[in-house]
């Protein structure tokens, strides 16, 4: 569990995220600049949630099967597994938006969330509203469980608006909302 601590006057926009070890010893060490001490309830759900491991603690023994990838994608009807011109097993999704700008929404988005989980896809966008995320762990060369954490990920917190045409010959995306 994490707590967010607001400084008064440290930074213009001072919040930090603290152990609870490290709370304890700012609370004791500086209580004349502590302002507000509570739990982030962001923080509290960001560690119940799928993570992806950091890639230097993986190595060439965490590569999937192409077979065993394809296996774990049943869930996630949208991608598929495949070999690239370089050889290299990915996991990879491609889809029409509605138009160009809403191909730039989810494309700032998946990098977001890319920044965030710090596994980043290859993304493509051609013709104007075609996109192509393209998924594999780049420092072991292959497709890992991280790589399909993150396209559950990307299924279920980026919000894309197709094009209507796609979005009928594709039954298993979601509808967004926009």
């Amino acid at each position: 569990m994490s707590f967010a601590v607001t400084f008064l006057s440290l930074h213009p926009s001072p919040t930090f995220a603290f152990t609870p070890s490290q709370r304890k010893f700012i609370k004791q060490s500086y209580p004349i600049q502590l302002l507000v001490l509570k739990m982030s309830e962001s923080a509290a759900t960001e560690e119940t949630k799928p993570k992806c491991i950091p890639c230097e603690s993986l190595d060439p023994s965490s590569l999937l099967t192409l077979e065993k990838a394809q296996e774990q994608l049943s869930n996630l009807k949208l991608w598929e597994a495949t070999i690239g011109e370089d050889r290299i097993e990915k996991i990879s999704r491609k889809f029409t938006a509605k138009n160009f700008q809403f191909a730039m929404d989810a494309l700032n988005d998946i990098g977001k969330l890319a920044e965030r989980e710090n596994h980043h896809p290859d993304l493509h966008l051609t013709s104007y509203r075609e996109v192509e995320i393209v998924i594999y762990t780049h420092s072991v060369g292959g497709v890992t469980e991280n790589d399909l954490t993150l396209a559950k990920m990307l299924d279920d917190e980026v919000k894309v608006v197709y094009g209507p045409k796609w979005l009928k010959e594709h039954p298993d995306a979601k509808p967004s909302s926009k």
